[in-house]
Formats: C-alpha cells, sequence, structure tokens
C-alpha cells in the first residue's frame, strides 16, 4: 500500500515524466489475469528469457528453476499480483489525491514542510478512506484470483507447494468428479 501510494503522489506532483508514468504503471492492470499468468510461467521457466538473460549478462550463476520450489515460487507468484494490482493501487490514490483541497499543501509548503512531510500531515490524513478501500480491494484480490495465477502459472506444483484453498476444491469438484472420455456416463 505504501509504494502505490509514494508513486501516485510522484504523478500528482507531475515530476518530468510523470505523463509516461502514468500510462506505463497501470498496463499490467489491463491485461486479464489468464495472460499475466502465462506470460509469467513462459518467462521463468528454466529455459526462459529471465535464465537466458542472466546467462547473456554473465549471471549465469543466478539461473534458477524459479517455479520449481517452493521457496521461490510462492514469493513470485505474491510478487505477480502485486505487480497486476499496483497500478489500480496508484489510481485510486489519484483520484483521491485529486479531491484534496490544493490550498492545504500550498500552506504547508510555504510554512517549510518538505515533500515528506506534506506527504504524512496533508496527503495521507486526506487519502485515509482511500487507502480503507485499497486494503478492502487488495484483500479482495488475494483470495478471489489466486486460483487464476495459481492455474496458469504453477498447476499447483511443484508438488502440492502453491496450492491455495480456492485450487484445492477445483481440483476436487471439477478434474475428479467430471468424466472422461472412457469413462461411461451413467444413465439417469
Amino acid at each position: 500500500m505504501v509504494v502505490p501510494l509514494l508513486v501516485a503522489y510522484v504523478i500528482h506532483r507531475r515530476v518530468p515524466g510523470w505523463r509516461f508514468f502514468r500510462a506505463t504503471v497501470f498496463l499490467p492492470a489491463v491485461y486479464a489475469t489468464v495472460v499475466i499468468g502465462i506470460l509469467a510461467a513462459t518467462v521463468l521457466q528454466l529455459d526462459g528469457p529471465l535464465n537466458s538473460a542472466l546467462g547473456t549478462v554473465g549471471l549465469g550463476s543466478l539461473r534458477h528453476e524459479w517455479l520449481g520450489t517452493a521457496s521461490t515460487s510462492i514469493p513470485i507468484i505474491l510478487l505477480i499480483v502485486i505487480w497486476t494490482n499496483f497500478g489500480y493501487n496508484v489510481v485510486l490514490y489519484l483520484a483521491g489525491m485529486s479531491a484534496i483541497d490544493p490550498a492545504l499543501e500550498e500552506a504547508a509548503r510555504i510554512d517549510g514542510a518538505g515533500w515528506l512531510r506534506v506527504l504524512r500531515h496533508v496527503i495521507a490524513p486526506g487519502l485515509r478512506r482511500v487507502m480503507e478501500i485499497v486494503l478492502v480491494v487488495n484483500t479482495i484480490t488475494a483470495f478471489a484470483f489466486m486460483f487464476t495465477y495459481i492455474y496458469t502459472i504453477t498447476n499447483g506444483g511443484p508438488g502440492y507447494d502453491t496450492y491455495v484453498s480456492e485450487f484445492y476444491i477445483y481440483n476436487q469438484a471439477i478434474t475428479n468428479t467430471m468424466p472422461t472420455r472412457n469413462t461411461p456416463i451413467a444413465a439417469a
């Protein structure tokens, strides 16, 4: 929640390049979670572009099977979820900042407050309700969309290391009870 707030503040202050940041920060939120998951699975394969790039720049010793162990697959999935929601959080903060009276920020600057004090004592209190919304939306996203990322990136693996409750329910309800071509369907 803090980093999107800082990025939103930088964009709100219209520092050089703010239009570029505004466009690129929201880009991952535009793509479907399935597309992000398949892209991530492709990039993070042992023979994928990430490991190839590490070998090309002389960091071949850092090559790793990123999705092959629980110690790396779970943090990577969490980072991907955070990355895809980052832009949405920035947009929510920007919307909240547009509702704050610019005179308050200007008065704080006239009184000698630096950007950090303005952010802490003017902007953050004005964004209290927006912060609550961001917290609720991020919590819902963490529970509602993990299945799609798990399914497309690791399919629950390696082993059962990235299983979440939704993935377990899916496996029990859909894959274990759905008839296959070779399974005869009982007459009603």
